[in-house]
């Protein structure tokens, strides 16, 4: 506040008041629901609880709404999903929403895990920020983290990054993997001309 910075305000599924959610525990028992569904319906509504009460307790200290941005971090997709379309619905006032799903994973499992969770609620008009979470190869950088992330908003056509480049995945009709070279040299070629690109074009989408 005294700065005039955004806070990000974090909820994290992992360190829930163990309170809070055994109170939402206790509601779900007393029907006749399995364990891990009534587990899981607990822990969304102990997520948007602890979520919504963060804020109230940022606005109480003096934080304008215009100035937080709430993150609910789960590990699951269908848990992401339900906490945020209940925060979107919840909120009497506009906070910024920060989507990301927390320990997804590494390699094409955390990319489509993190494109599903990501995409179905950027569809619905719900988020203002993300973040992709993917454990990186021995030897990577993070930078794979943003190149997902801009193929999830170019995907949904949120925003464009790059020039698409179209090509066949190839049928029986075709024996020779010259189309998979050719599309591979020039997904490459694309890459390596986009600083260049970046710079000589003045309007250029982001």
């Amino acid at each position: 506040m005294k700065y005039g910075k955004p806070v990000r305000i974090g909820v994290n599924g992992g360190s829930l008041d163990p309170v809070v959610f055994d109170r939402a525990r206790q509601k779900y028992s007393r029907g006749k629901i399995f364990q891990e569904e009534q587990n899981s319906k607990a822990f969304v509504e102990a997520m948007v609880e602890t979520s919504l009460a963060s804020v109230l307790l940022a606005q109480k200290l003096g934080l304008s709404e215009d100035y937080m941005v709430l993150s609910a971090k789960t590990s699951r997709v269908g848990e992401m999903v339900f906490v945020y379309r209940l925060l979107a619905l919840a909120q009497k006032s506009k906070v910024s929403l920060h989507l990301g799903l927390t320990e997804a994973g590494g390699g094409e499992r955390g990319i489509i895990q993190s494109a599903m969770a990501l995409g179905m609620l950027l569809e619905q008009g719900i988020g203002d920020t993300i973040r992709v979470s993917i454990t990186p190869r021995l030897g990577e950088d993070r930078t794979g983290e943003v190149r997902v992330a801009q193929d999830i908003l170019q995907s949904l056509g949120l925003r464009s990054f790059r020039p698409v480049v179209t090509s066949c995945p190839g049928c029986g009709r075709t024996s020779e993997d010259f189309f998979q070279h050719l599309a591979q040299r020039v997904s490459q070629a694309v890459d390596q001309r986009m600083t260049v690109w970046k710079k000589n074009t003045r309007e250029w989408s982001i």
